[in-house]
């Protein structure tokens, strides 16, 4: 039910109130406190009031105080309550005005720095919580009680919380108040020397909003739970802030700070190019500085305290291939999921029983390999992979070895970083060319080699989460191919829900959003692509999944080696995923020239461009494009370094290309940072961070990486009301983040522990 509350300080004299509170009590002809003074001088005052209030009238005098004493210039605060009480009594009876006064625990007088804060404080808390408590109702404040300190807090407690009218009492003389019932409390030689003045009122703030519904209620509310240390009766609190609940005060004092420095930032920059988390820039010039001169990437013996400083970071990664995520270990760990399923077939099948688990030569595949013992052994390429690499269960770096050696990659120890460079440069017809096939083979024995089974694909999902989780990301996209999945007992709609489910759980777990997105293959067969736009359509309208699949599934990823297919001879196929609405991204650009990059766009309307690293190439029209029309290009540092090779600044010596990331920020594109393959890549996503800050010339700074960490929610494939839910979250994460650790980085000691 609204309530009119009247809000008032305390002094030292309790008729001040009287002289408040007579301005809205009257009767014609009957009680009046205001009954002798002229009556053009309260009688403008009095119009207004019934206009903000409706025709209402106040229903409770809220009252602020110091818990003062009795003494020879004061009555106690418990006498004044009293003689208040008795006189609404008297003047006010038939409204039955309920009195509250909020008294300030142990602070006899405002006499000190402290003491000035704590009653702002509770002012404060006091118009915070009568916004709450009116539901609806008018609000009055009077500044007419107590010392001009009290005066200007309550003032400003309504410029922060609002008020619908505000006024003050002018006397030219102390009126002497009257309790013997009269119906004027006013002698006839006090009539002139006081009468109500209306101020200008006060919207409540914008600036506050986000209190009311939040965490804010339910600690500063001074009726939620138990704020009060005590009561001297039903209608007189004592206040005192609560330990270890941090003062209203500083909340409020740093929420007007972070507005004016938001203010001079905007102000202060010539064009609109906002392209960072908005609470960036509510921090004062100096801290933005500090952000924008702290550079990492740059000296190697400080990588480890780079990486921990970067895992505390919210993050997000738009680019992840589900069929590249596991290391060598994890491998293993994915097949010991079907380990009692291989026991049983080797019961079954004494061919398989008896092979020697060997693997391939040199010069095989591990996909011809897989493919060739599965017929000579009758049995699938998952139990082959799987029965394989068991064998290294307690050796796993031996199988680390087999794949990233010497032996199998032309001669490069890949666990090496300086050799695991540029692996898709090869010569053909006396011309260097990128191949993939160096990189995608580190990746055989997983992917569909090993996720044709439900146990398997929830564990990688599971080992997937894990991950992430540990490297602080928040919202992640899943590239997969369902259709590459299937078996005659693993059907693709069987493989979506398996994938959906393990989304779900990480949602609710451990509070990770997920996206789902299909892979078209270029290089595959083009039946596969319409296999899976069916499989897409055929699941949105699946009675037992159809919802969550339309909650997760977000469109179309165009993947696979470049020189296979061009984005224009896919276009007929896209036509139905665009009529449909779908999001699209195009891998372009990463080993082909940038006209394979403008054929995603303008073929096939790619919302985002993976890795687009030959944009470059045409940065007088087709890369501005990109930032007119906010196309993002999802970069993958580590895949990017390994397949094509970059400068790194660890390793000046190398003789390689300067890395595009630096160019397109500078150009404002939507540039985000990615895994890609983060299993075959040897990497995670806070490491994803590092490397692209290595590669760059100088390093980037925090303010790069935090512009980076910005673009990949706002570039994430989300509905609109999703997505800004996600960037106002994420926006307080990193709050959260510069409140423990700006200052450290303005004082250069943030690697100290």
């Amino acid at each position: 039910m609204p309530k009119n509350i009247l809000i008032s300080t305390l002094g030292l004299s309790w008729e001040i109130i009287p002289e408040t509170v007579g301005a809205f009590f009257y009767e014609e002809g009957g009680m009046d406190f205001y009954g002798n003074v002229p009556e053009e001088t309260v009688q403008g005052f009095r119009e207004s009031a019934r206009k903000v209030l409706q025709g209402q009238t106040i229903d409770e005098l809220w009252l602020i105080s110091t818990d003062q004493e009795k003494n020879p210039r004061s009555m106690s605060v418990s006498e004044m309550r009293e003689h208040i009480v008795g006189w609404c009594n008297l003047y006010a009876p038939a409204s039955k005005l309920a009195v509250r006064i909020f008294v300030l625990k142990g602070v006899n007088d405002i006499d000190s720095k402290e003491s000035v804060d704590k009653f702002h404080n509770l002012a404060l808390q006091v118009l915070f919580t009568s916004k709450l408590y009116a539901n609806g109702g008018k609000r009055v404040v009077s500044l007419a009680c107590g010392r001009k300190t009290m005066s200007a807090d309550i003032q400003d407690a309504a410029y922060c919380f609002g008020c619908d009218m505000m006024m003050h009492v002018t006397a030219s003389a102390n009126p002497k108040i009257t309790l013997d019932g009269s119906k004027n409390c006013l002698n006839g030689a006090e009539k002139k020397s006081i009468f109500p003045v209306e101020l200008k009122p006060f919207p409540a703030s914008d600036l506050f909003n986000d209190w009311y519904g939040g965490e804010a209620v339910k600690q500063y509310d001074l009726f939620a739970g138990n704020r009060f240390c005590g009561a001297l009766d039903e209608t007189t609190f004592l206040f005192e802030n609560p330990e270890g609940v941090e003062p209203f005060l500083k909340k409020v004092e740093e929420k007007r700070e972070a507005a004016r420095h938001f203010y001079s930032s905007y102000w202060s920059s010539n064009q609109y190019s906002y392209d960072n988390f908005p609470i960036v820039y509510t921090l004062s010039s100096n801290a933005q500085q500090s952000l924008k001169d702290f550079k990492i990437g740059v000296h190697q013996d400080l990588r480890d305290k780079e990486l921990k400083l970067l895992k505390t970071l919210p993050k997000a990664d738009l680019h992840c291939h589900l069929g590249g995520v596991l290391s060598p270990k994890e491998i293993i760990e994915v097949a010991g999921a079907i380990e009692d399923e291989l026991h049983d077939e080797c019961e079954r099948n004494p061919r398989f029983k008896n092979w020697n688990m060997q693997g391939p030569n040199p010069s095989e595949s591990w996909k011809g390999w897989r493919h060739r013992l599965a017929k000579k052994l009758n049995v699938s390429e998952l139990s082959v992979v799987a029965a394989y690499v068991l064998q290294f269960k307690n050796a796993p770096e031996k199988l680390d070895e087999i794949i990233y050696g010497q032996e199998r990659n032309g001669g490069k120890d890949l666990r090496v970083e300086q050799q695991f460079v540029g692996i898709a440069q090869t010569v053909k017809n006396g011309e260097t060319v990128l191949d993939l096939t160096p990189y995608e083979s580190l990746g055989d024995l997983q992917g569909s080699g090993l996720l044709k089974h439900e146990k398997t694909l929830r564990k990688v999902l599971q080992i997937l989460y894990r991950n992430v989780q540990d490297n602080n990301l928040k919202y992640l996209e899943i590239r997969c191919s369902p259709i590459n999945y299937k078996t005659d007992i693993f059907a693709p709609r069987d493989v979506v829900r398996t994938i959906l489910d393990e989304m779900k759980q990480a949602e609710v777990k451990m509070g990770i959003r997920s996206s789902m997105i299909f892979i078209a293959s270029r290089h595959g067969k083009l039946k596969d692509i319409d296999a899976a736009i069916e499989l897409y359509r055929d699941l949105e309208q699946d009675v037992d999944c159809g919802e969550a699949f339309k909650r997760y599934f977000r469109g179309f990823d165009v993947a696979g080696n470049e020189s296979k297919r061009r984005p224009e001879k896919l276009r007929g196929k896209f036509q139905r995923i665009l009529m449909d609405c779908k999001n699209v991204t195009v891998h372009a650009g990463e080993t082909m020239p940038a006209e394979n990059i403008w054929e995603a766009v303008y073929c096939l309307n790619a919302e985002r461009i993976g890795h687009g690293l030959t944009l470059v190439e045409r940065d007088g029209d087709l890369l501005p494009k990109f930032r007119d029309r906010r196309i993002g290009v999802e970069m993958c540092p580590s895949s990017n370094y390994q397949i094509v090779g970059f400068k790194d600044n660890y390793y000046p010596d190398q003789n390689l290309p300067d890395y595009p990331l630096r160019k397109y920020m500078d150009e404002k594109i939507r540039v985000t940072v990615n895994t890609d393959d983060p299993g075959m890549s040897r990497t995670d996503i806070t490491n994803e961070l590092l490397k692209a800050a290595r590669l760059t010339r100088g390093g980037l700074s925090l303010w790069d990486i935090l512009s980076l960490l910005y673009n990949s929610f706002e570039m994430a494939f989300l509905p609109y009301g999703e997505k800004m839910k996600l960037l106002n979250e994420m926006n307080l994460k990193v709050k959260d983040w510069l409140d423990a650790n700006i200052v450290k980085i303005e004082n250069g000691c943030i690697y100290e522990e």
